[in-house]
């Protein structure tokens, strides 16, 4: 069993020379131990540090240039040119062999890493909504109310933040169906949670006949719905928002970071404005009057967690 490191070179030097890719596979006697592994049909596994996914290019993760790598010695190279003829094999073999394996060791190590994204983001939904109905249970001020309200609002967006980041580590050459199949596999924890209980909500409400109500809770459903349109639109403009921005350790395209920072945002918009839409067949512009002044309270903390991702980007 083979296990491959995946993270890219963090030399900050280097930044604007680098493609991100393994550093490991930069290096000729790496490349040729996977060569051997792959043609042994050795088990191999990739891993990520934490900051090796953040900062990877999904794009160049498989790129493999045997004739390109580093080596101690040029002799080195030159030996295992050589060897590698005796025993049929051209650099562009060795590419192939050892860029095929990398590709599904990636492509299994990004799954584990969404599925700890996803489970995280999705924790801290369920834990806000806790700590909220914990703090204002025995309350009756509507302040409370309204602070509890716009602090479950807010960890919603979390969730589509986190697709985004999954879409933004998927390589671009994947069709859009695979990526909206992969981002919604990765959320699983969120269907099983939060999506059983929008669910049961919209069952009431179509027993209700209440088609607002019913529509509040099909939000919950959408959380993956911004990262799949930003990249329908990577697909059909590709140069479009192609910059690269860095987040700390995070690198994602421009379009990628403002484009799912918009969609978490018009996610956690779209509840409280289908709310006031209720309130205001229920009671008039009276009901407008009363609830203005707290549907503004609830989109302005709703909207921290995507302001500061605004800024950071």
């Amino acid at each position: 069993h083979l296990v491959l490191m995946l993270d890219p070179c963090v030399d900050e030097s280097q930044n604007d020379n680098q493609d991100f890719g393994p550093a490991s596979l930069k290096r000729v006697w790496c490349c040729f131990e996977m060569a051997c592994a792959t043609i042994g049909k050795t088990d191999i596994s990739g891993v990520f540090t934490v900051a090796g996914f953040l900062r990877h290019d999904p794009d160049h993760t498989a790129d493999v240039h045997i004739e390109d790598a580093k080596a101690t010695k040029e002799k080195e190279k030159t030996t295992l040119e050589d060897y590698l003829q005796e025993a049929g094999l051209s650099f562009n073999d060795v590419n192939q062999r050892v860029g095929n394996a990398v590709e599904a060791a990636a492509k299994a190590a990004t799954a584990t890493m969404g599925a700890l994204v996803a489970t995280l983001a999705t924790a801290i939904v369920f834990l806000s909504a806790a700590v909220v109905v914990l703090a204002t249970q025995n309350q009756n001020l509507e302040a409370s109310e309204l602070f509890g309200v716009a602090c479950i609002i807010t960890s919603l967006g979390l969730p589509a933040l986190a697709a985004g980041l999954m879409e933004a580590k998927i390589p671009r050459t994947c069709k859009t169906t695979t990526v909206v199949w992969r981002t919604t596999k990765t959320f699983w924890i969120w269907w099983v949670t939060a999506g059983v209980f929008a669910v049961l909500w919209m069952v009431e409400a179509v027993q209700a006949k209440n088609m607002l109500l019913m529509a509040i809770a099909l939000v919950v459903c959408c959380v993956t719905l911004p990262s799949n349109l930003v990249r329908l639109l990577r697909k059909k403009w590709p140069e479009f928002g192609n910059t690269v921005i860095q987040i700390g350790a995070l690198r994602v395209r421009e379009v990628q970071a403002y484009g799912n920072i918009l969609g978490s945002a018009l996610l956690v918009t779209s509840m409280p404005c289908l709310a006031m839409r209720m309130f205001y067949g229920l009671w008039g512009l009276e009901g407008l009057r009363v609830k203005l002044p707290g549907f503004f309270l609830v989109l302005e903390i709703a909207y921290l967690p995507n302001a500061a991702a605004y800024a950071l980007a």
